[in-house]
């Protein structure tokens, strides 16, 4: 396998960091086969059989198979959470193309010892160290507690698993639509050539013009269902407009009942759902890391108040990925092939809920402004966000205007007769 990267280092420090490092093992994976290990992606060879040198904690694994034709198809992605010296064992299917966990206890004792026997060592790539602060900067709260709440059955997150992107309830912009076109189309390509896809006519109650249907290997991920914005009457006139104008009561409710009061819950789904969507183009991830980027910039008191820390943190999550999207590493079959990240983002919310959430904060604070780690925080965000699709900053953005905007508050004359 000819590796996308270099470790330079001696012999001590290689089987010292061996030790300590965790191993996935990938077993009978076809050369050419798409393989990525948190942000890195490289085509593995006739030699490949797994990654060495994890460092302990959060990791994302992604692939994809090559059809016949040199398509690569949809991607799957699941994550893991090593410990130090564990061996993570992972076998290919060729008649499903996918791969299944290895859990019989006496193969996967033998697989443990063979490695740290390093009998597999000249078959295992190296993990890219030079790229651990970044990996690091995107997923620091993805705890074992996040995994396990959000992860499907089986743990395997692919596209075709989800429901398709257009029956969310919600209008599409330009960018989502072309997205969901080309998911469709790589779904399309995995039927005809027997990746792994089946026939939307044999699946009950499945979508017409190639939308997407359910991988037997995969599942739907358990994301948190969060406040949308209130225009029914379950409030009075004075209170739905109070929460629609600032939704600080919602999220305090969010972390209180969803979440048992641990913040660092919430900024964990941030960083799963955005991988998700980047590494394992989910459609479904996408759509999470909005809603939850949407409660979180729908709040101003909430920001000033008990929780300055979890905004300051999550402007800090969202500048991280802003900054590692900006990075053009290649992705085979990934969201960022045709630029679309470029494009989500230049036609998405933020481009008037973060300026508008700044200004919203400064009043909140009767003049005062934000205080100086919240300033900080929006600061490395508007420079991510310049960098990646030239934004100047958010608090000389021009304001769009908000009149059929569905995200945009909703708010009551509180003359209008009530029924």
């Amino acid at each position: 396998m000819s590796a996308p990267y270099r470790i330079n280092m001696d012999n001590v420090a290689a089987r010292d960091l061996l030790k300590k490092g965790a191993t996935i093992l990938l077993l009978d994976v076809p050369p050419g086969t798409a393989v990525g290990i948190d942000h890195q992606v490289f085509l593995s060879g006739p030699e490949f059989k797994g990654v060495k040198m994890l460092p302990p904690g959060p990791h994302l694994v992604s692939y994809c198979a090559k059809g016949s034709q040199g398509d690569f198809g949809p991607v799957t992605c699941f994550f893991i959470h090593p410990s130090a010296g564990q061996v993570v064992i992972k076998r290919w299917d060729p008649q499903q193309e996918y791969l299944v966990a290895v859990d019989e206890e006496s193969e996967v004792m033998q697989f443990t010892q063979a490695v740290h026997m390093f009998e597999f060592d000249r078959h295992l790539a190296p993990y890219d160290l030079a790229n651990l602060a970044t990996w690091r900067s995107l997923s620091a709260h993805l705890t074992p507690a996040v995994i396990d709440r959000l992860q499907p059955v089986g743990g395997n997150i692919c596209v075709l698993a989800e429901a398709p992107p257009g029956s969310r309830g919600r209008r599409q912009t330009p960018a989502e639509a072309a997205l969901e076109a080309q998911l469709s189309r790589r779904k399309a390509t995995s039927s005809s050539q027997g990746g792994g896809g089946s026939d939307d006519s044999a699946v009950p109650g499945s979508h017409p013009q190639g939308a997407l249907v359910a991988a037997p290997h995969a599942g739907r991920c358990f994301y948190t269902r969060t406040q949308t914005v209130s225009r029914d009457g379950v409030y009075d006139a004075a209170a739905r407009t109070r929460h629609n104008l600032d939704r600080s009561e919602g999220l305090d409710s969010l972390i209180r009942e969803e979440y048992a009061g641990d913040g660092d819950l919430l900024l964990g789904e941030l960083q799963f759902a955005f991988l998700a969507f980047l590494v394992g183009q989910s459609f479904a991830g996408l759509m999470q890391w909005r809603a939850l980027l949407q409660l979180l910039l729908g709040c101003f008191s909430a920001a000033l108040g008990q929780h300055q820390q979890l905004f300051a943190q999550a402007l800090d999550v969202l500048a991280a990925q802003l900054a590692a999207s900006s990075q053009k590493q290649g992705r085979v079959g990934g969201a960022q092939d045709a630029g679309f990240l470029d494009e989500l983002l230049r036609d998405s919310f933020l481009s008037h809920q973060l300026p508008q959430w700044t200004r919203g904060v400064q009043e909140e604070s009767d003049g005062a402004g934000l205080t100086p780690a919240l300033a900080e925080s929006v600061a490395r965000v508007n420079e991510a966000l310049h960098e990646l699709v030239g934004w100047e900053d958010s608090s000389q953005v021009q304001e769009l205007g908000l009149g059929d905007d569905e995200d945009s508050p909703a708010v009551v004359d509180l003359d209008a007769p009530m029924f």
